[in-house]
């Protein structure tokens, strides 16, 4: 059994063991768009830390799969026309890792962040469609430190954008 090998079960098994009960983003989907809804906020527990010093060790992720309680999923549909999308997600105990897909699950942002600093992802002209958010927060384990987390999405700096009037 390779080193990396033994310390990804560890970690796993480490997790397993101190984290409380799954919970899931609240909400666990929304949606913005320019019109009607330019910003929605959520929060959830994800309590990952021990997988980020995996990351840390390691060089790389260690889980690909975003799976409760170390990760918590979002799923955000943005809406046409927006000019700019920023997805944000900060812990009052430390850091929040996040990464964001789209709709074919491909990876279109990923960051560890910065202890005490929101995460935050921002695209200029981002294409309609689905995305999931996925964090994980610096906390050990629940029972351990504060593994809540809250996120917000925001299109065109969270401001509505009157509908055109129509032609009578």
């Amino acid at each position: 059994m390779t080193t990396r090998t033994r310390l990804t079960a560890l970690t796993a098994g480490a997790l397993l063991a101190l984290t409380g009960s799954a919970q899931a983003a609240t909400p666990e989907t929304g949606s913005v768009d320019i019109h009607d809804q330019p910003r929605i906020e959520w929060t959830g527990n994800a309590a990952g830390s021990a997988v980020n010093l995996a990351h840390f060790f390691l060089e790389s992720q260690v889980v690909d799969d975003c799976e409760a309680p170390l990760c918590d999923a979002f799923t955000l549909t943005v809406g046409p026309d927006a000019k700019k999308l920023e997805v944000s997600a900060e812990n009052s105990y430390g850091y929040v890792e996040m990464q964001v897909r789209d709709s074919s699950g491909a990876e279109v942002f990923y960051s560890v962040g910065d202890a005490d600093q929101p995460t935050t992802w921002s695209k200029t002209k981002p294409k309609a469609g689905t995305y999931t958010v996925e964090v994980i927060t610096s906390a050990l384990a629940r029972s351990v430190d504060d593994d809540a987390y809250f996120a917000f999405a925001q299109v065109n700096g969270g401001v509505a954008t009157p509908r055109p009037e129509s032609a009578s």
